[in-house]
């Protein structure tokens, strides 16, 4: 029998985290779907085929259309107006450049903007009205249906890059094309029919043109509607303050509104705690079990980068103390995180690592000795130390930078990621630190990522705690570094990733709030070659604690505990 499970997120860009557990729910048997926020970027990764994103889709044009999808008006008036240019060729021996040249008046009551041109041999017709437009060639002998004219106008100029991309660059296929300002990609979709893609990264649409159907679609963003209730199932339940204050879920909870007039999920898991009422929504309404995979503690998180924004904070505060008893299961992302937030909320909160998919895990052939001097012209020889993430505040970043002075020749750091901070990293690099000895790469997709954290010889994880809560961060990271048998060094103040890199012996901890520590540790390491292979050597009895089949059999043996009449486990 068929189990389903539904994932829900706030993310946009979803987080390779939410990956790892529809990976693992597909894999016990479960069909999954995966509700986001929305998200235009087609210089990102691409959907799964399970991933629903609330969107509205429209379809603009139908191309080689059958006449009698047209309204009887509009057959009416194709039709005169081709028999009328068929005579006026007999006549003339051409054919007719107006509707006055061919005495073929508009029907009456009707105020299309018509446009007629004629070529030696054929003639095409274009016909606009408020709410039907449509265009004929005779040269082709096609009729192409407007379905929403006025908005087949606005995005002209991506139709117009489609069009480029299929007759001049197809050699593309399944990879980012950019026609102008228009960025362009095909793919196939779970029919198995090419669709081509087009995106203007300033705007909040996106066409496709489907080629099997012969259609052009608009896709926008489902809008944003926050009111004081919220309705799901026939409940009603009551958000107003936290929908508006805290988190705007209302497209996902139209999109999940679509969504259970095909199926009900057996069970939901949602993402931290901003689509958490989503969850109980569900639960409540449909009988649903649900878990909640708490990312950070988010009331905590919020005093950290919204410390002025009181009335969001409380709200969060009050929301978790709510909700997460409400939940079947907790989890979280490690085992401080997990023991705090057990003892506040007086139930178990289990840990799952953030490990690296099957799909994004470390393969063999992404190691690459020449791979620096491809990518950057670095020497041979060169050794790289390798910051990978978003680059944001509280990140210990302002060190990072002047820590570069120290590095000596042959040594490099490269910075793999962006953000808002990356402005002020680069004031702080010209002024404080070495700009020769660091490197961008800027933003890089998921499943290319691990090849530069494969070919680096040392991960940094700059963090250091501001308070007792931002101790326990296990940022992504810390798990990439640990996929790729990765040399760490760490800041001591970080308990979790002290207890994993550390305990391991896999990573060196220094005081990275003091800059000249930092630098002077970078460099020992870089400048150590039997060090860093000793930190690898040291790898082998615990390189798999933390990768996907181990924190695999964690999220069984949890299914197993907390579901157990539900779970399906091969």
């Amino acid at each position: 029998m068929n189990k389903s499970i539904w994932l829900i997120t706030h993310d946009n860009y979803i987080d390779r985290r939410i990956f790892f557990f529809a990976d693992v729910f597909r894999g016990m048997g479960y069909s999954v779907r995966l509700f986001p926020s929305f998200y235009f970027d087609l210089l990102s990764d691409e959907d799964p085929d399970y991933v629903c994103r609330p969107v509205d889709t429209v379809r603009l044009k139908s191309y080689a259309a059958d006449i009698q999808a047209l309204s009887p008006k509009a057959q009416d008036f194709l039709s005169r107006f081709q028999s009328a240019q068929e005579r006026y060729r007999q006549e003339h021996g051409a054919y007719a450049p107006s509707l006055r040249a061919l005495s073929c008046p508009l029907p009456e009551g009707e105020r299309w903007s018509v446009s007629v041109a004629a070529q030696e041999g054929f003639y095409s017709l274009d016909v606009r009205g408020k709410s039907e437009g449509f265009g004929y060639s005779s040269l082709t002998d096609s009729l192409c249906i407007l379905h929403h004219p006025g908005r087949c106008e606005e995005c002209a100029e991506h139709e117009a890059a489609i069009l480029e991309y299929l007759t001049h660059h197809r050699d593309f296929f399944g990879k980012t094309f950019s026609v102008g300002s228009i960025n362009v990609r095909s793919s196939s979709n779970r029919f198995g029919e090419t669709v081509v893609y087009a995106h203007h990264p300033s705007f909040n649409r996106m066409c496709v043109y489907n080629l099997a159907e012969k259609a052009l679609y608009e896709i926008t963003p489902i809008p944003f509607a926050p009111s004081e209730t919220q309705q799901l199932g026939g409940q009603t339940f009551c958000y107003g303050e936290y929908e508006q204050i805290v988190y705007d879920f209302s497209p996902i909870l139209e999109n999940i509104r679509r969504a259970l007039l095909e199926e009900v999920p057996e069970m939901v898991y949602v993402a931290d705690l901003p689509t958490l009422p989503l969850g109980l929504m569900l639960k409540e309404a449909c009988g649903c079990r649900l878990m909640v995979d708490c990312h950070e503690w988010w009331y905590k998180q919020a005093r950290l980068w919204e410390k002025n924004f009181a009335r969001k904070i409380e709200l969060s505060e009050q929301a978790e103390a709510q909700l997460y008893p409400k939940c079947d299961l907790c989890i979280t992302v490690g085992r401080y995180l997990a023991d705090d937030m057990s003892k506040c909320y007086q139930r178990p909160f289990e840990v799952v690592y953030s490990c690296m998919s099957e799909q994004l895990a470390a393969k063999a052939e992404d190691k690459d000795p020449l791979f620096w001097k491809k990518r950057f012209g670095l020497p041979e020889g060169a050794r790289v130390a390798v910051f990978q993430g978003s680059m944001t505040s509280l990140r210990n970043l302002d060190n990072l930078a002047r820590a570069t002075r120290q590095l000596g020749e042959g040594h490099y750091l490269v910075v793999v990621g962006g953000g808002p901070y990356e402005a002020e990293f680069r004031k702080i690099l010209e002024k404080e630190g070495n700009p020769e000895k660091a490197l961008f790469a800027g933003w890089v997709a998921q499943n290319e990522l691990m090849r530069y954290t494969v070919n680096a010889d040392l991960g940094v994880l700059p963090y250091s705690a501001v308070d007792e809560y931002f101790s326990y961060s296990v940022p992504n990271k810390l798990m990439e570094y640990f996929e790729a048998t990765l040399p760490m060094l760490y800041d001591r103040s970080m308990k979790e990733i002290s207890m994993v890199a550390g305990e391991n012996r896999v990573g060196v901890g220094a005081d990275l709030m003091n800059p000249e520590e930092f630098g002077e540790t970078m460099e020992r390491l870089l400048s150590s070659p039997e060090l860093l292979a000793e930190l690898r050597q040291n790898y082998a009895p615990c390189k798999d604690k933390f990768r996907y089949d181990s924190q695999r059999r964690m999220v069984e043996g949890m299914m197993r505990q907390y579901f157990a009449e539900k779970a399906i486990i091969n």
